[in-house]
C-alpha cells in the first residue's frame, strides 16, 4: 500500500513537472512572437498603399462623424473598396490612443496575436504538445507574416484572417460538439464579419462552411440552415442597406465590379493569353504554394502511414477533420 502511494506521488510529480516544462516552452515561444510582432511597431515608415489609405479614412471618419461612408480627402473613396469594419477598428484605436503610428498599427498586431493564440489553443487541445510546438515554430519562421502586409501593417488583412480562422475553428467545434448548431451559427456570423472587413475575399469562407455542412450527413434541418443563413448574411444586409441609403449603388456597384467582375475578366484574359500551364507554373513557383505543398505532402504521408498501420484507412477518407483542413488550406489559396 505504501509502495503504491509512493509510486502515485512520483507519477504525479513527473506529470506536474512535464506540464510545467510544456508551459515554459509555450511561454518562451509566445514571448518571442510578441517581441517580433510589437517591437518598434511604430518605427517603420507608413506604406503608401492600403495602410496609408486605411489610416486616412479612419481619421476622416472620426473628424466627420460619418461611419458609413469611408472617404479620402473627405471625398467618397471609390478606390479602396472595402466595407468599413477595418476602418472602425483603426478609428477606435485612434480614439483610445491618439493619432499616432502605434495606434494605426496596433489593431492589426492584436488581431495577429489572437490568430497565433487561437490556432495554438486548437492544436494543443486536439493534438497535444509536440504538434503545438511544431505549429508555433513554423508560424514564427514565416517572415512574410511579420514583414509583408499582415501582422505589422495597418490594413484589413490581419482582421480578416482572424475572422476566417475563428470561423473555421468554430466549424471544427461544431463537428465535435453536441451543440454543433450554435458553433455553426458562430461560424456564419464570423464569415459575415470577414466580408465586412475584406469584401468578396470572404467567399472562400462561405464555400468552406457550405462544403462542411454538406459533408455532415446528420445536418439536414431546414431550421438550422435558415438560422445559419441569417447569421451569415444579415449583418452584411444591414450594412448594404445603410450604404445604399447613403450613396445608392455607387460604392456597392464599384465593389462588385472591381472585386468580382474585373478579377474574373482578368483571369480569363490571362488564361487565353498565357494558357492554363502558366497558372500552374506560377503557383508552383509561388513560395506560399511551395510551403503549403511541403506541409500537405509531409502531413499526408504521416497520416497515411498511421492509417495503414492501424488499418483505419477508410476512416481517414471519411474523417471530417481531414476534409475541413483540406478545404481550409487549398480553397482560399488557389482561388485567390
Amino acid at each position: 500500500m505504501k509502495n503504491g502511494r509512493i509510486a502515485l506521488q512520483h507519477f504525479t510529480e513527473v506529470a506536474l513537472s512535464r506540464k510545467r516544462a510544456q508551459r515554459i516552452v509555450y511561454l518562451a515561444l509566445l514571448l518571442l512572437f510578441l517581441f517580433l510582432t510589437f517591437y518598434r511597431l511604430d518605427q517603420a515608415p507608413i506604406r503608401n498603399w492600403d495602410e496609408a489609405r486605411h489610416g486616412i479614412s479612419a481619421y476622416e471618419m472620426l473628424q466627420s462623424g460619418n461611419y458609413v461612408i469611408n472617404t479620402y480627402r473627405y471625398d467618397k473613396d471609390l478606390w479602396n473598396l472595402k466595407p468599413p469594419l477595418s476602418f472602425w477598428m483603426i478609428a477606435a484605436s485612434f480614439k483610445a490612443l491618439g493619432y499616432c503610428v502605434l495606434a494605426l498599427r496596433i489593431p492589426s498586431a492584436i488581431c495577429f496575436t489572437l490568430i497565433f493564440l487561437l490556432i495554438a489553443g486548437h492544436m494543443h487541445k486536439r493534438y497535444g504538445f509536440t504538434s503545438t510546438v511544431a505549429y508555433m515554430v513554423l508560424f514564427l519562421s514565416y517572415s512574410d507574416l511579420f514583414l509583408s502586409h499582415f501582422g505589422r501593417s495597418a490594413d484589413a488583412d490581419a482582421l480578416y484572417n482572424l475572422l476566417v480562422v475563428g470561423a473555421v475553428l468554430a466549424l471544427f467545434r461544431s463537428n465535435q460538439s453536441k451543440r454543433y448548431d450554435w458553433w455553426l451559427y458562430l461560424s456564419g456570423f464570423l464569415a459575415s464579419l470577414a466580408f465586412l472587413s475584406k469584401s468578396f475575399h470572404a467567399v472562400a469562407v462561405y464555400v468552406i462552411i457550405a462544403a462542411n455542412a454538406i459533408l455532415r450527413k446528420e445536418l439536414r434541418s431546414v431550421r438550422i440552415y435558415a438560422k445559419l443563413a441569417i447569421a451569415a448574411f444579415f449583418p452584411i444586409f444591414i450594412w448594404m442597406v445603410m450604404r445604399f441609403f447613403a450613396d445608392g449603388f455607387d460604392f456597392l456597384g464599384s465593389m462588385f465590379g472591381v472585386d468580382v467582375v474585373d478579377r474574373i475578366h482578368s483571369f480569363q484574359a490571362e488564361i487565353q493569353t498565357e494558357g492554363a500551364v502558366s497558372i500552374i507554373h506560377y503557383l508552383l513557383h509561388y513560395r506560399p504554394s511551395q510551403i503549403l505543398l511541403i506541409i500537405i505532402v509531409f502531413s499526408g504521408t504521416i497520416c497515411l502511414i498511421d492509417a495503414v498501420e492501424k488499418e483505419t484507412l477508410l476512416n481517414l477518407v471519411h474523417n471530417q477533420d481531414v476534409w475541413l483542413y483540406s478545404l481550409w488550406f487549398l480553397f482560399p489559396h488557389f482561388v485567390f
